[in-house]
């Protein structure tokens, strides 16, 4: 699994309002058992978005948010198929951490 990796969501309850989640932790740590991972919810489905600290992608032909701030540690065995990737978002996803951990 690579960094930017866009999952399925495996939690059935989750799934309804995220169906999505993003790999954040890089690959050069595919050795843990664990990923850091958060969930993609449809635009309008959630929490209105903060600007830097949510960044809303494309994907699959759906308009998503990030929600940065719901990172969680999953075991890889609970985590779906990889069914794409948001690499090409890495600069506003970077930013996004940023601003959770640093404030900037």
């Amino acid at each position: 699994m690579r960094q930017f990796d866009v999952l399925t969501n495996t939690d059935a309850q989750s799934a309804q309002w995220a169906p999505y989640l993003i790999a954040l932790q890089h690959d050069l740590l595919n050795d843990l058992d664990t990923v850091v991972v958060a969930p993609l919810f449809r635009e309008g489905e959630g929490p209105r978005p903060l600007r830097s600290l949510n960044p809303i992608v494309e994907f699959s032909g759906e308009r998503l948010v990030v929600s940065t701030q719901e990172l969680a540690g999953v075991s890889r065995r609970h985590l779906g198929g990889i069914v794409g990737t948001l690499e090409a978002e890495r600069d506003a996803l970077i930013h996004a951490l940023d601003l959770l951990f640093t404030g900037v």
